[in-house]
């Protein structure tokens, strides 16, 4: 029998030691524990190195998501969308426009303080809007997503929201562009009303060696997608228009008459 070369070994001790990992980082994400749920999937997906599955990358961006590194989240997602095709694809679309929507909520809350910048409006203007168009390619990625749609609406209403903000005329921020806000700490837990967050952390990584398509960059929407979306957009806000609708007429009958 051949004996196993070091190198080998080494790299199947690598693999096992993500997995047990993987499954550490699962368990504590079930449990709320984020902050350890974050640190066992990056370190995973380090010990696995060039074996790192798709879906082992994309628990990492999830959990960096979670505990607010936004960069670390980016970058996985990426990196698990190059390596998973296009369900991973749609995946980093729906997580780059968390982080974007967590970094025009930080530019925001610059906005209010007395040291802002002029222009810190605008920057969190650009991220919500960066938050919007990468829920929007999401949510056509699939017959229907509605945690896209609900967070493509977040955003449409923090950009109008973060607009009504703005002075009525400030030519002067329009001149300066968008640079990066300054540095802050990593953003609170999420508020009940925060963004929904794309699927859960994947339990059944895929071995080295599977094969996936690679797909990279950013997914650019046809207008008839554009079309598509906004039509689902407007079909919510007639069905939640008919219920307000509904309640009303409802509370209108109750009220005794006096005449």
């Amino acid at each position: 029998m051949r004996a196993t070369s070091p190198a080998a070994a080494l790299l199947v001790a690598g693999i096992l030691g993500a997995c047990s990992r993987t499954a550490d980082g699962a368990a504590a994400w079930r449990e709320g524990r984020f902050e350890e749920a974050h640190a066992a999937f990056a370190a995973a997906a380090v010990a696995a190195g060039d074996a790192a599955s798709p879906e082992l990358l994309y628990d990492r961006a999830l959990a960096a998501l979670r505990t607010g590194n936004l960069t670390e989240a980016e970058g996985a997602a990426d990196a698990a969308a190059s390596r998973g095709g296009a369900e991973f694809a749609a995946l980093r679309d729906f997580l780059r426009g968390n982080a974007a929507f967590a970094r025009a909520e930080i530019a925001a809350r610059q906005a209010g303080t007395v040291e802002a910048e002029p222009f810190a409006l605008d920057v969190a203007i650009a991220h919500a809007e960066t938050a919007r168009r990468s829920w929007a390619a999401a949510a056509v990625s699939r017959p229907d997503w509605p945690e896209a749609r609900r967070n493509v609406e977040r955003a449409l209403l923090l950009v109008e929201e973060l607009r009504k903000r703005k002075p009525a005329s400030d030519p002067e921020s329009r001149k300066r562009g968008t640079p990066e806000p300054k540095p802050v700490p990593i953003p609170p837990p999420p508020r009940p009303d925060a963004p929904d967050l794309p699927e859960p952390p994947r339990e059944d990584p895929r071995g080295p060696g599977d094969d996936a398509s690679p797909e990279s960059g950013a997914a650019e929407l046809s207008p008839e997608a554009v079309a598509r979306l906004f039509e689902k957009l407007a079909e919510k806000e007639r069905e939640r228009a008919a219920l307000r609708r509904e309640r009303r007429e409802a509370r209108s009958d109750e009220v005794e008459r006096d005449w």
